[in-house]
């Protein structure tokens, strides 16, 4: 089988985006245990809790920027695969 450049690009932008987002989850995953076990059961149990303490604790505008472009790279390489 032949890989055309697009599909490789479309698994490479799929894959990178994937490993931005666990990692930044196992960050702050580990920041939330850290601080408060009570939110940390509330990440565990409720979609979306996670983002939504990092924008209001984490007060690092970098953090923000990276998880969006995770997310970015997940929906580009999604629509260069399909």
């Amino acid at each position: 089988m032949i890989w055309a450049p697009m599909h490789i690009l479309g698994m490479v932008a799929l894959l990178s985006g994937i490993a931005i987002l666990v990692l930044l989850q196992l960050y702050s995953a580990i920041m939330i245990f850290a601080t408060n076990h009570v939110q940390a059961l509330l990440c565990l149990i409720v979609p979306g809790y996670l983002l939504l303490w990092a924008m209001r604790y984490i007060d690092d505008g970098k953090f923000l920027l990276v998880y969006f472009s995770g997310v970015a790279l997940v929906v580009l390489g999604a629509v260069m695969l399909s």
